[in-house]
């Protein structure tokens, strides 16, 4: 038992331009939580000792105490085996890539005034508020000051999850700011994400919305691991899907249309809209890698057959009921997830004296 727990903590891991053993990326994030501040790695044997200088624990007995239960905390994050809502909230993390956040997630489950139901809350307003970002576009720079600054703000306010949507909804710069529904709705439908976002997060997104479309009369409500993003409408179309006016394009409009940004009724402009929406949410679904692969480039027919013949998925069913699938399809289908994606990653709301305070635009 004592061998498992040395290797656990021995085990080397890459965070941000750091590889490390576990033990010191814990003891890291758990004096940053501690103190919302930051905390250097290459000096950590000095910040330690500053941070139990302060005289924060009676004994040493209660100081190894604090170290086990945030250590078992840490340790449910990365390990990520277990149904409760840590362990979940710590799985769909895992495609962002956003560790910065462990510090005020740590905080936040090891406060025994907070109920479970309130830390789940917290958890999705933590989620929500990393995937609406990097839908839009906005940056991740600085996330450490930002996250140890709600900390900060939660120990002067009180920790619950009126207190941490209430922080959410009052920032305005560009670097910690919540996107609202209206700018996340946009940017859901017209942003070719499929180039701004990495492919491991697109598929965590459609795989969230692939779940919530399944309802209590389905067989199952978990997915095989081995899904593969598709476009429907495919990434080299040029040769097999002709634009809506019958036009197949020559090879140096091919080349034109890489480097074009103006969208209008030209060839070139059509063409340049085509490959922004082919890249948009509305465009996207799972397939296994096999099936994809067979149906990549083929037309619409092909590929709807394919579909109808192989996949059980929600997402995929739904795009077999379209008689063609062109730009305007793309468009209507991705407002049509929308609700799903709102409703998925929410944006926070402090309902006090009869009023919500999370619709701002």
């Amino acid at each position: 038992m004592f061998e498992d727990e040395d290797r656990f903590w021995e085990i080397q891991e890459k965070q941000g331009r750091y590889k490390k053993p576990r033990i010191e990326f814990f003891l890291a994030n758990f004096i940053a939580g501690q103190i919302a501040g930051e905390v250097n790695l290459s000096k950590l044997f000095s910040e330690y000792k500053a941070f139990v200088k302060k005289g924060r624990y009676p004994t040493v007995a209660a100081e190894l105490q604090e170290l086990a239960r945030y250590g078992a905390i840490y340790r449910e994050i990365i390990e990520r085996s277990g149904e409760n809502a840590l362990v979940r909230f710590s799985r769909r993390l895992l495609p962002w890539d956003v560790t910065t956040v462990f510090p005020l997630v740590m905080r936040l489950w090891a406060t025994p005034s907070i109920n479970d139901d309130e830390k789940a809350a917290c958890l999705e307003t933590f989620l929500a508020f990393i995937v609406r970002r990097g839908i839009c576009g906005l940056t991740t720079k600085n996330y450490n000051k930002f996250f140890l600054s709600a900390v900060a703000n939660l120990d002067e306010k009180g920790w619950s999850s009126k207190a941490l949507a209430s922080f959410h909804l009052e920032q305005t710069s560009e670097t910690g700011r919540f996107p609202r529904d209206k700018e996340f709705e946009e940017k859901w439908i017209a942003t070719p994400v499929y180039e701004t976002l990495q492919s491991a997060r697109v598929r965590a997104i459609l795989q969230e919305i692939e779940i919530a479309k399944r309802t209590r009369f389905h067989e199952t409500d978990t997915l095989a691991t081995h899904l593969s993003v598709e476009h429907v409408l495919p990434r080299q179309w040029e040769k097999t899907w002709p634009l809506k006016d019958g036009t197949v394009p020559r090879s140096d409009q091919i080349l034109q249309a890489t480097f074009a940004i103006t969208e209008d009724d030209s060839t070139l402009g059509r063409m340049v809209r085509r490959n922004r929406l082919k890249e948009t949410f509305g465009n996207l679904t799972l397939l296994t890698k096999p099936l994809n692969s067979s149906v990549s480039n083929a037309p619409f027919d092909k590929k709807r057959t394919a579909l109808r013949e192989h996949s059980l998925l929600v997402l995929n069913r739904e795009i077999t009921e379209q008689d063609d699938w062109d730009e305007e399809k793309i468009i209507e289908r991705g407002k049509s997830l929308f609700p799903l994606a709102r409703d998925i990653w929410q944006e926070p709301r402090v309902v006090g004296s009869g009023e919500s305070q999370g619709n701002a635009d």
